[in-house]
């Protein structure tokens, strides 16, 4: 079915129902003489006709039609004419026409068409905390952070989730299969994004745009060898090696590194704690320790020894255990130089013999 072309409005509506539906949409609307789309008034119209004035029309290949948008053109093609070739839609249709923008789907791209081109306001706002939306899905979404709600429950351990994508992305660790596969070494994995990540940070490569094709990307840290996709999430990554904290708590003062550790810094100030474990209602203050929370209620350990076979809950839990079969001792202590596999046997050695809080070089 057609999507109503009222500006900001995502109905998916029938040709018949078409003319009740915009009576809840305000008389005062312009359209567009060439594109069709409404506007909420003419300050907006002029702004909007500009892009008129550099965008070639994009021609149907099988009718006489012609659109503004590749996202309009797609619709009508799948539509009108029941066509829906993916690769088709990837290669020609995931382009914004007005500036180049290469997007993964017709999704993301008609999400910016409708925000940087058409000038979309940010219509739906959170009663909770003020946040502001370009639609209601999106604000649906980011209210299960307020209300707690998952409706999503693993049939395996009980774990509950606020989408059924998240849900889908849970069900991955219960299983064997790893069917992604590194094409430089081989090595496999449950999850695309795992793979993704590996790439990344031992060969340097990454995906290109929508496409599977991959690319060597060369922003990576001299330093330690890691890889990144920008330029900014180097220059970020680089603070672990000179210890710029360029974030100050305006409240104690405190210096971090990053704007999330900031934010969950003050928290320890405000005592706010807007995590909630859904299954014994304990409140934690950041999303990782609700996830690591999470763990005690389930009984999955997907992280195996590849020595002894033993079985962790938590990726840190099974690194530190590979240290008892490696040997490896990563923690010396500052004063004479004893090394340790753990940092808090490390920290006591410190306080018990030497009389000073221990940390790690």
């Amino acid at each position: 079915m057609p999507t109503c072309q009222h500006l900001g409005c995502d109905d998916v509506i029938g040709k018949t129902h078409c003319r009740e539906h915009t009576k809840n949409h305000t008389q005062e609307e312009i359209k567009c003489g060439l594109c069709g789309y409404l506007l909420k008034n003419e300050h907006v119209l002029r702004a909007h006709m500009d892009i008129h004035k550099e965008v070639q029309p994009l021609p149907c290949g099988l009718c006489n039609k012609v659109f503004l948008f590749a996202s309009s053109l797609e619709q009508h093609t799948k539509y009108e004419h029941e066509t829906n070739n993916p690769v088709e839609i990837v290669s020609v249709f995931c382009t914004c026409q007005v500036c180049g923008k290469i997007f993964k789907n017709l999704q993301n791209l008609r999400m910016h068409e409708r925000q940087i081109h058409l000038g979309v306001p940010k219509q739906h706002i959170c009663e909770c905390c003020g946040a502001m939306f370009y639609s209601g899905s999106k604000l649906r979404l980011h209210m299960l952070r307020h209300t707690g709600e998952r409706p999503f429950t693993c049939e395996i351990c009980g774990l509950r989730f606020g989408t059924k994508h998240r849900l889908g992305n849970h069900l991955v660790c219960h299983s064997e299969a790893r069917p992604h596969a590194c094409g430089v070494c081989g090595k496999t994995f449950k999850r695309q994004r795992n793979l993704g990540m590996h790439e990344q940070n031992s060969h340097g490569v990454f995906s290109q745009g929508s496409s599977k094709e991959k690319v060597v990307v060369s922003f990576s840290c001299q330093m330690c060898k890691k890889h990144f996709t920008t330029k900014q999430k180097l220059a970020v990554h680089m603070r672990e090696h000179t210890g710029e904290r360029p974030f100050r708590c305006n409240i104690c003062g405190k210096v971090l590194s990053s704007k999330m550790g900031k934010k969950n810094h003050i928290r320890t100030h405000t005592g706010e704690r807007p995590y909630k474990c859904n299954i014994c209602e304990l409140a934690l203050k950041t999303h990782a320790q609700l996830y690591s929370h999470l763990q005690i209620h389930s009984d999955n350990k997907p992280f195996s020894c590849s020595y002894c076979q033993k079985t962790f809950r938590r990726r840190p839990h099974l690194v530190s255990h590979l240290r008892t079969h490696t040997g490896e001792k990563p923690y010396s202590c500052t004063v004479c130089d004893r090394a340790f596999s753990q940092k808090a046997d490390m920290k006591k050695h410190m306080d018990k013999i030497h009389n000073i809080l221990g940390s790690s070089k």
